[in-house]
């Protein structure tokens, strides 16, 4: 494994390495040490807190530090329960998001249109 991720850092910017899950089968805790960083990945109605807590304790016992948690599958409902994010982002994914996305993209667009360009860097 080390000879591996050694040549991989030889030839790639970043490496990155999928495990299964974490404080299920020791593969994660034992792939982590080659591991600069972590991203933990966390599905809601997958697992449990406990189970998270459980896998990020044995996940901190590698060499590894831990960047921060990827929260898949969470339910938008949840957004209206209150807690932080209920007053000024609530609605936040009702809307669309912040709205001006859409707008920019389209007048950006436009722009490229208008001046000939297709807007892409590089050669594809």
């Amino acid at each position: 494994m080390e000879a591996i991720v050694a040549e991989a850092r030889k030839n790639f910017d970043y490496v990155v390495i999928d495990c299964p899950p974490a404080g299920v089968v020791a593969d994660a805790a034992i792939v982590a040490n080659y591991a600069d960083s972590i991203i933990f990945v966390a599905s809601e109605g997958k697992v449990s807190l406990s189970q998270v807590e459980y896998a990020l304790s044995d996940l901190m016992t590698t060499k590894s530090d831990i960047l921060g948690c990827i929260y898949n599958y969470a339910d938008p409902k949840f957004l209206s329960r209150g807690g932080y994010f209920a007053g000024a982002y609530g609605g936040y994914h009702k809307l669309g998001g912040y709205g001006y996305a859409n707008a920019y993209a389209s007048s950006y667009y436009k722009s490229q249109q208008q001046s000939g360009s297709s807007g892409r860097r590089g050669s594809r």
